[in-house]
């Protein structure tokens, strides 16, 4: 069997692709399964799939930077659009310029409401990963909500 070698644009495109159909999987699934028992399940599943991501994410080393620098490197960077804006080990500050999943909510036909309360579910995978990693995840604004970027900011735990 033969390796295909992906240039970098071709690779962030597949990426893209696969998260688009990641938002269409999820909004699809919240349909079909009561919301009482899909947004716990969710919540626990997003958290869950976060804490997996230790260390990847840099492990504990208190200090906010390996996480960020997790998220803005690499084809999903380029993916989200993820950029660093202000960093130091205390508290580092993300814009996140793009999102597949809300593009894979509007393809399946989401409402504005809908799009927004996914987010909301998904966005526990983030706190996962900075909790594990002895952070808080926080976000200013999500494109999901109307925003323009999603504005992350990661902060050591007090």
């Amino acid at each position: 069997m033969s390796e295909k070698m992906y240039a970098e644009e071709e690779l962030v495109r597949e990426v893209r692709a696969a998260n688009i159909v990641r938002g269409k999987w999820f909004a699809l699934l919240a349909k079909h399964i009561p919301a009482e028992i899909f947004d716990e399940a969710a919540k626990k599943a997003c958290w869950e799939f976060g804490l997996s991501r230790k260390e990847a994410a840099g492990g504990e080393c208190g200090s906010s930077i390996p996480m960020a620098e997790y998220f803005a490197s690499g084809a999903s960077a380029k993916v989200f659009q993820c950029e660093i804006l202000e960093k130091s080990p205390e508290k580092t500050h993300l814009h996140i310029g793009s999102c597949p999943l809300v593009e894979g909510f509007r393809q399946v036909g989401c409402t504005p409401e809908q799009i927004a309360h996914y987010c909301d579910l998904i966005c526990n995978g983030d706190y996962g990963t900075a909790d594990s990693v002895g952070l808080t995840c926080t976000f200013g604004g999500l494109i999901a909500h109307g925003g323009k970027v999603c504005d992350m900011t990661l902060a050591l735990k007090k």
